[in-house]
């Protein structure tokens, strides 16, 4: 985490929770472990999240913020693309949960990212699918359920975004680091 809080960023500070979460995602992204980003595993994340993105979309995601010039994107720039991402309210994700507070924006876009059906609620089906999709084969749809239950606020055994917002703001539940 020291390493994170030398990484220059422009426009807003991010807070340090934020940081740590995109610490995580890094090193959770970072499938050979060598502590940058190729446009391979940029590509395989964005197109596992469902993205149809372009070999030439990924490279310009990465120019904007590739800082030493390498064509990898290493944490502080990966942190980079993400802030000026926040900062901007550019994704189409934000634009329809409004963007007054940067955080709610990153947390609803990561939402939507669950909610594969766009529905409007994550269910353990989602889950599943998208945690499998990471590389997280671990969690069998049950534990899913589980997971999902934790957090289920009314007992409709989803999740609204305002009980994943609630989870990743209280890092209360089974996705807390905790």
């Amino acid at each position: 985490m020291a390493f994170v809080t030398e990484c220059e960023t422009h426009g807003r500070k991010p807070s340090q929770e934020l940081l740590k979460e995109l610490s995580d995602a890094f090193e959770f992204f970072d499938l050979n472990g060598d502590g940058k980003l190729s446009i391979q595993e940029l590509g395989t994340v964005v197109r596992e999240l469902g993205d149809a993105v372009t070999e030439e979309e990924l490279q310009m995601l990465i120019k904007r913020v590739d800082s030493d010039g390498d064509g990898q994107l290493d944490l502080c720039e990966f942190i980079e693309l993400n802030t000026q991402a926040i900062s901007t309210c550019s994704s189409l994700d934000s634009e329809s949960f409004g963007c007054s507070d940067g955080e709610s924006d990153a947390l609803a876009a990561a939402f939507n990212k669950f909610d594969t059906n766009k529905d409007g609620f994550i269910s353990p089906e989602e889950l599943h699918k998208v945690l499998g999709a990471f590389g997280e084969e671990k969690f069998s749809l049950e534990e899913c359920r589980c997971m999902i239950k934790s957090v289920d606020d009314n007992g409709d055994q989803v999740m609204s975004l305002l009980e994943f917002q609630a989870l990743m703001n209280d890092n209360r539940g089974p996705f807390s680091a905790a």
